[in-house]
């Protein structure tokens, strides 16, 4: 059991933490009873920790085409529109977006460096988020069985430095953030499904 001092730190990192696209900012006042949070959309959300790393696995079930979720997901900059810890996204590369594209990220927790690294539309997106304190390698498998999407998310962390001993503390209050954050993401892809001609 940490003590009362101990409390109070991790209350005061979480507070400032933002982790990356699609790893959002903690909300300190929904953190034990998550009021307001509803994962029903959420087929399931896990975390495993190994080490110093820890492994965070979140499925969004999306009413929409794969496509859709997919092309929202791959930029970055939508998540201006979805994530509530983020308030700067730019591209920062050439060209279309693509596999080796690169974004700057600001967020509550300061600035990040994003890469894509796996894009195969519409089935697989990878991406490498990288800061001072922490590396973040987010996967996503995406499939349409004919009426609905399914999107597993698979975040996998490593600290430096004091966040490799905070990391533990922290990923299962990210892991609530995330389903939070993604109840946005599923609205937005909805939504954009809805605007389309039939």
């Amino acid at each position: 059991q940490r003590s009362v001092a101990a409390n109070g730190l991790c209350e005061r990192i979480v507070e400032n933490s933002s982790v990356g696209p699609t790893l959002p900012r903690i909300d300190l006042a929904k953190r034990d009873g998550g009021a307001g949070i509803d994962c029903t959309r959420l087929a399931m959300c896990s975390v495993v920790n190994s080490g110093m790393a820890s492994f965070i696995k979140d499925v969004m079930q999306i009413e929409c085409q794969a496509e859709i979720a997919f092309d929202l997901m791959a930029d970055p900059r939508n998540e201006l529109e979805w994530n509530s810890g983020v308030s700067e996204a730019e591209l920062m590369s050439e060209g279309p977006i693509g596999k080796g594209s690169r974004f700057r990220i600001k967020d509550t927790r300061g600035e990040h460096e994003v890469e894509i690294t796996t894009y195969h539309r519409p089935n697989r997106l990878g991406f490498l988020v990288k800061d001072k304190s922490m590396n973040v390698d987010i996967d996503f498998d995406i499939e349409h069985d004919g009426k609905a999407t399914t999107m597993v998310g698979k975040f996998n962390t490593d600290g430096s430095g004091w966040m490799r001993f905070m990391l533990p503390v922290l990923i299962p209050l990210i892991r609530r953030q995330i389903a939070k954050e993604h109840k946005n993401f599923i609205a937005m892809c909805e939504a954009r499904r809805s605007a389309r001609p039939a």
